[in-house]
């Protein structure tokens, strides 16, 4: 094979995009948040009066934020919903997740402001809906596991 005709069509697999991007070659489980392998683990949801956990519920629930804005919950362990989610910034430069899950015992506004920290050597996730403070939205908390 003559040099001319090895880069054109070197040049033509470049240009038919066989390259992969990050986010084409990571888990399905790799979550942006943590920017681990693994999903968040329900402890529990607060509002004020009930408080709500995987035992009171009856099911575990967890959660993965994808590279592709999309948020993945699990129910149990076991796919539930495929929801698009959007990551921002809001009121005094907090950062703040954007999402629904149609959940009636759970409900929460769709603006949530989000805060990941460290304790007992755990990573945690706390979500706080944006209007929690007048409309009795919840206070939610997860820790992640690795995988």
């Amino acid at each position: 094979m003559t040099k001319p005709l090895l880069f054109a069509l070197l040049g033509l697999f470049s240009l038919t995009g066989c390259e992969q991007s990050a986010d084409d070659i990571r888990p399905a489980n790799y979550d942006v948040l943590a920017m681990e392998t693994g999903h968040w683990e329900w402890d529990g949801t607060s509002f004020f009066g009930p408080q709500y956990t995987p035992a009171s519920v009856g099911y575990s629930r967890q959660l993965i934020f994808t590279a592709n804005n999309r948020l993945l919950l699990r129910r149990s362990n076991q796919a539930e919903q495929v929801i698009n989610y959007q990551l921002a910034v809001g009121a005094g430069g907090l950062p703040t997740v954007t999402f629904n899950t149609n959940e009636a015992k759970l409900a929460n506004s769709d603006v949530k402001y989000y805060q990941i920290t460290p304790h007992d050597g755990q990573q945690l996730l706390q979500l706080a809906g944006e209007g929690a403070a007048f409309d009795a939205g919840g206070y939610e908390t997860y820790h992640w596991v690795k995988e």
